[in-house]
């Protein structure tokens, strides 16, 4: 693997490395064994160190895997990545919007609806002053990010069953969490 020397990348997050040319180079090889072997779908042409990783400011691996970019839930503890680089909350998470990220248009509700369902917290003069703000700046509504996304289409955009073209080749689709597909390449190398 090429490591890359700079002295100044990405706006000042790397000083002395900077994972692009790695990454390239990954991506790279993916599209190229896809090329190759265009039976064996996407999934199955990753290549082995296409992982989530992070890294120091030299480019020394501070870890890698599946797992590194959790955060705590449940028994999940936080990844090793995530505790060395904090991921921090924007303002639609903070509303209530998923990490994915994935709501293309939320449904609305009414900032009393909001109030009522306790969205607010506890009732109080500072947070009544910043709902008559709020209903000011958000005459029609906030997101209601318990309810159905409004503005994802119906349709189906791509069928599950036909292939896709990728790097000029049919690729069988295979939509299946990567969690999944990983367990089942530990049960196929079991003795």
């Amino acid at each position: 693997m090429v490591r890359s020397e700079c002295s100044l990348s990405v706006a000042g997050l790397f000083r002395n490395y900077s994972p692009i040319a790695e990454a390239l180079d990954v991506i790279d090889r993916w599209i190229l064994s896809i090329k190759k072997r265009p039976e064996n779908g996407v999934v199955k042409n990753r290549p082995s160190d296409a992982s989530d990783m992070c890294f120091d400011k030299d480019g020394v691996v501070i870890a890698s895997g599946m797992d590194v970019w959790n955060r705590a839930s449940g028994s999940q503890p936080t990844g090793e990545c995530r505790k060395k680089y904090p991921v921090y909350s924007n303002s639609r998470q903070v509303a209530g919007a998923p990490l994915s990220d994935s709501i293309f248009k939320c449904t609305l509700q009414s900032i009393d609806t909001a109030l009522n369902e306790g969205l607010y917290g506890q009732l109080t003069t500072d947070v009544l002053e910043r709902l008559r703000v709020m209903k000011r700046v958000f005459p029609s509504g906030i997101c209601d990010y318990t309810a159905p996304d409004v503005g994802r289409p119906k349709e189906i955009l791509v069928d599950k069953h036909v292939p896709v073209t990728i790097a000029g080749r049919l690729i069988e689709p295979d939509y299946r969490d990567s969690r999944e597909i990983a367990a089942e390449n530990e049960s196929n190398e079991e003795p």
